[in-house]
């Protein structure tokens, strides 16, 4: 018997007079917001802050639409959590903002919605995330006792805690607000765009960090598979030109593991399309899968404006020996980052060897000498998610977080097998794509380590829960 029952709204709120309160207590918010962001903005100010009227103006339109729309602050709450700098030296200011957010976004779920009864994943996902949490946990504690760094230990841990997010999710999103959701994790996307390519020309050099990481792959592989399933030629423009963009910041980048990722989860999205279209629309597969052309069109198109505004002219002979290099060891400027990874993964294994089982806990840092200059600095993360779950959680992490990517694949895969409606399948066959993305990256790299991609793909994951448990409406916030 089902634990869940809608919440009876009162009558005042049927014929509008709630209605009308509740517009009133939002403004009255508001109104408290305006002098707390003044001042806010007079203290920036003062800091000689050049760009505080246009953030003080977006924290107003973020609160009032989010007093508006619960799912706006949580989409809000992505978008903050998209641009966390780990290496800009504002980390802490950077975390305390996006924590703050996400009291904001718990507070507007209990205050400005039906929301009764928490919703969980089956439990054959459910135990998996559980586990998963229980045991992050246990690296948390394995270092504190261990006396690691606190500083490390925090952040890694609040890492490793990005499926609850999806938990969140769950609450928020199912089969009705799937548009919503795809146009909301694009829209915090896109910005990334002219945030990296302002800061690579202003550079004049290939960077990283916060300007390029992943997340515009991850969107672009969403409109791809979109793309394919949707029965609408005006969708399936709308999802091939918004993908341009994002594709662009991928190009860019220049890092070889998001290239690497998104061909695979390409290969992956293509595959699991034409066997979903076999099983519920084989009248139109080979139609829909004459599409694949068209996107390597695009890739080329793509191509031609990343020439245009990196001024590059050899731009695609750039792109052919950056991936020509990644198993190279010759001692250039181009390889640099191949003798850093192997100096790192040799001292991690050294270290993982020492704990193989329960791991070293979160917050180990250990000694790595710079194989050009004979430096020595102290490094506690890997550009190797497996290599890194080993070293912090041990044989035990790895295999909780096996299981639980597992178990959330797999439900995927019953989803897009029973689901009638194509948004359902496209979001089943997308979470597999993106995570296929993501577990490919990880090979040399971590994304999954910083809250910018976890809370992104906890969102994917928890709107996909809820399309496994098929979670009716009334057990979700309503406004």
């Amino acid at each position: 018997m089902s634990t869940f029952e809608p919440r009876a709204l009162p009558q005042a709120t049927l014929d509008g007079g709630g209605g009308r309160r509740a517009r009133g207590r939002a403004s009255a918010l508001l109104l408290w917001c305006i002098p707390l962001l003044a001042g806010l903005a007079a203290w920036l100010i003062a800091a000689d802050a050049i760009a505080i009227p246009a953030a003080a103006v977006a924290i107003v339109l973020l609160v009032y639409f989010s007093l508006r729309d619960v799912r706006f602050a949580y989409m809000a709450l992505v978008g903050l959590a998209a641009f966390v700098d780990y290496g800009g030296g504002f980390l802490t200011r950077w975390l305390s903002i996006v924590c703050a957010w996400a009291v904001l976004l718990g507070i507007l779920m209990l205050w400005r919605s039906s929301w009764k009864t928490v919703v969980f994943p089956r439990a054959s996902v459910g135990v998996p995330v559980a586990i998963w949490i229980a045991w992050a946990c246990f690296g948390a504690l394995n270092g504190w006792l261990k006396s690691n760094n606190e500083q490390h230990l925090g952040l890694e841990f609040l890492g490793a805690l990005w499926p609850l997010i999806g938990l969140v999710a769950m609450q928020l999103f199912g089969r009705e607000n799937l548009g919503y959701v795809l146009v909301g994790l694009v829209v915090v996307t896109l910005p990334q765009v002219p945030y990296g390519l302002i800061e690579m020309k202003k550079e004049g050099i290939r960077i990283g960090g916060v300007y390029f990481i992943c997340l515009t792959g991850l969107a672009a592989m969403g409109l791809w598979v979109c793309a394919l399933l949707t029965p609408s030629r005006r969708v399936r423009f709308v999802a091939l030109l918004a993908s341009m963009p994002l594709l662009l910041h991928v190009l860019l980048s220049f890092t070889r593991s998001f290239w690497l990722g998104f061909l695979v989860a390409l290969g992956a999205a293509a595959v699991l399309v034409w066997w979903n279209l076999g099983w519920h629309e084989p009248e139109v597969r080979w139609r829909r899968m004459l599409h694949i052309p068209v996107f390597a069109g695009l890739l080329g198109l793509t191509a031609l404006v990343g020439i245009a505004v990196s001024g590059e002219k050899d731009l695609l002979g750039g792109i052919g020996r950056r991936f020509g290099t990644s198993f190279s060891t010759e001692a250039n400027w181009e390889t640099a980052s191949n003798f850093f990874r192997l100096v790192e993964y040799d001292e991690a294994i050294s270290w993982a060897k020492q704990s193989p089982i329960v791991g070293q806990g979160f917050g180990h840092m250990h000694v790595l000498r710079d194989p050009f200059f004979g430096t020595r600095f102290l490094e506690g993360t890997v550009h190797d998610y497996y290599l890194f779950l080993w070293l912090k959680l041990g044989a035990v992490g790895l295999a909780a977080f096996a299981l639980l990517i597992g178990s959330t694949l797999w439900a995927a895969f019953g989803v897009a097998r029973r689901a009638s409606d194509w948004k359902v399948r496209a979001w089943a066959i997308g979470t597999i794509a993106i995570t296929v993305q993501v577990l490919t990256i990880s090979v040399a790299n971590y994304p999954l380590g910083d809250v910018n991609a976890g809370f992104y793909l906890g969102t994917i994951w928890g709107v996909l829960w809820s399309l496994d448990r098929q979670v009716p409406p009334f057990q979700r916030p309503s406004w």
